[in-house]
This record gives C-alpha cells, structure tokens and sequence, in this order.
C-alpha cells in the first residue's frame, strides 16, 4: 500500500472525521492544533504555551490579571463538555482529574495556614485538644475546616479557646473579633465573628437568624466526644 492510499485510508476512517469534526468545532483560535495521538499532558502542555503567548503576555493580561492554571483548565474542559470522541473524552477527563487536584491543594494550604496560625495562639496545648490523639487532633482541624463559621465559633467556646484567646493574647475583645477573622479569612471589622459569639450568651440583643453558633452548641459536643 502506498503512502498516498494509507493517508487516504486514514482521512475516510469516521473516527478520524469525527475528531477533525470536533476539533474545529471546540477548539479556540488561540489553540495550536495538535495530533490525535498527542498524549494529553503534551496536549495540555500545548494549551498552556498558546494561552500564556496569547493572553498572560499581552499588555493588558500583565496589568491588570495573575496566570492560573485552574482558569485554563476550566476554560478548555468546558469547551469539549460534549465532544464524542475517545480522545476528547479521554482529555476532559485529565482536565477534570487536574480540576480536582488543583482544589485538593487549595484545600491543603488553607488547611497548612489554619493549622499554623491557631499553633501559634496556643490551640495545641488546650486541655481538650492536648489529651487527643494526633490522628484525633487532625480530624478536629478538618472539622474547623470544612464546616462554616458558626460551627468554629462554637467549637472554639466549647474547647475553652475563646476564654483563652480573652485572657492571653489579646487585649480587647474588638481585637480578638478580628483576629479570629484572619483566620477564617473573613471581614476586616470581625463583625459576624462577633455576632456569632454573642449569640452563644443567653443575655444578647444579636440577630439569632443572622449569627447561628448558639445552634452548633450540641453538635460541636458530639462530634468531639466522637475523637475521644
């Protein structure tokens, strides 16, 4: 079989009209198009060096945007959302796998950096926290979080750190409001750290519907009883 009977073999295959079909049809100007037989890390590699050359160095991408791989990533798996063929299939599955290790180690460094700021102010040597198992303690750290504020807040109260935090490391109550904001990366005033540890007292004028850790209080107890 010549050449030219081969590459004629090959362009009436349907798989392969299928793939040229979809490749036209999903992919961007900016992409370079690749081979059927690239694997999808040189695929994505590809990607990559088209969209940092189009956009990232532009004037414009320079001023005002950071590069994020998670941006690409997202951008290109929804682009062949609904191509048919094997190897968009096989490469949206890649993207997505990326997807996901991308939020696996976003979720790793806040948990790093959660970890790191509450060892600081004396989280570790708490009476309820010291007498865990380092398996139980991590598990506790998880639990801080994955859950939301509400729930910390009453956590924290339930494992006395909220007294010690007042008594040890911050002078007024307004700086312990905001200190515990940076931790869970929310606003600067500390106000609905605030308003969530009022609302644990019996005596508050708070917004019971707005500010909700009075309603963890059981919750927290059972799950630390479950580390125990």
């Amino acid at each position: 079989m010549t050449i030219e009977n081969e590459l004629n073999q090959i362009f009436d295959d349907e798989s392969f009209k299928l793939y040229q079909k979809e490749q036209l049809r999903f992919i961007e100007d900016w992409q370079y198009i690749e081979s059927a037989s690239t694997t999808d890390e040189n695929r994505f590699k590809l990607d990559k060096e088209a969209y940092i050359k189009t956009f990232y160095k532009s004037v414009y991408y320079k001023i005002y945007r950071d590069y994020d791989d998670r941006e690409l990533i997202t951008k290109l798996a929804l682009n062949i959302e609904y191509a048919k063929h094997p190897v968009w299939i096989q490469y949206r599955n890649f993207l997505l796998k990326k997807i996901n290790d991308k939020e696996d180690e976003k979720i790793e460094s806040k948990t790093d950096r959660f970890s790191k700021n509450i060892r600081e102010y004396g989280f570790f040597e708490l009476a309820k926290v010291k007498c865990l198992t380092v398996s139980s303690q991590t598990k506790l750290i998880d639990l801080l979080i994955t859950n939301n504020l509400p729930y910390c807040i009453a956590m924290f109260d339930y494992l006395s750190f909220l007294n010690y935090l007042e008594k040890e490391h911050f002078i007024t109550k307004n700086s312990l409001f905001i200190g515990i904001s940076e931790w869970f990366e929310c606003e600067k005033s500390g106000r609905t750290v605030k308003g969530n540890i009022n609302s644990l007292s019996g005596h508050t004028n708070e917004s019971k519907s707005r500010y909700t850790a009075y309603k963890h209080v059981g919750i927290v107890q059972e799950n630390y009883k479950e580390l125990e």
